[in-house]
């Protein structure tokens, strides 16, 4: 049974350009493991790892969740900054 308790409203919560900054910065190093991606047929732990450092699962995330809360549009910008890098990882 779930406490009910819920996690406190984010209030860092970077913009919509550092969110693609950030996205864009971890472009060279997925570039660096798309290989090793699309060998093991899945993202590299580091990729995740490096994923969550910069804060990008958290785009679609209720704000009340601890998340950022982004419309769709900035979503596709970061896809398509990491796809420069990883196309599977934008994936």
């Amino acid at each position: 049974m779930s406490s009910g308790k819920r996690k406190k409203k984010s209030t860092n919560i970077p913009t919509r350009k550092e969110i693609i900054q950030a996205a864009a910065d971890l472009a060279p190093v997925l570039r660096e493991r798309a290989q090793e991606a699309e060998d093991l047929r899945k993202m590299p732990d580091e990729t995740i790892e490096d994923l969550k450092a910069a804060g990008i699962h958290k785009i679609f995330t209720p704000q009340r969740y601890g998340g950022y809360e982004m419309e769709w549009g900035t979503h596709v910008d970061v896809a398509r900054e990491l796809g420069k890098g990883c196309a599977s990882t934008a994936w």
